[in-house]
């Protein structure tokens, strides 16, 4: 890392690895949040507590008026 000044006493920070720098093009980025969302969603799955069914539930009675 090396610290310039010029004339107008501006401070330049230069990086002495620029390619470590460099910015991934879109569609890589994209690719690599994708690998990282399925990787979490692989792992909530894998976690995931087997639950029993819910129940059946009782007869409901319903009651009928008489017709007339």
């Amino acid at each position: 890392m090396k610290i310039k000044n010029d004339q107008n006493d501006q401070l330049e920070l230069t990086l002495q690895n620029q390619r470590a720098a460099r910015l991934l093009v879109p569609h890589q980025r994209r690719m690599r949040r994708a690998a990282l969302w399925f990787d979490r969603m692989r792992r909530v799955v894998e976690s995931a507590i087997d639950r029993e069914p819910a129940r059946i539930p009782r007869p409901e009675q319903i009651w009928f008026p008489n017709p007339r």
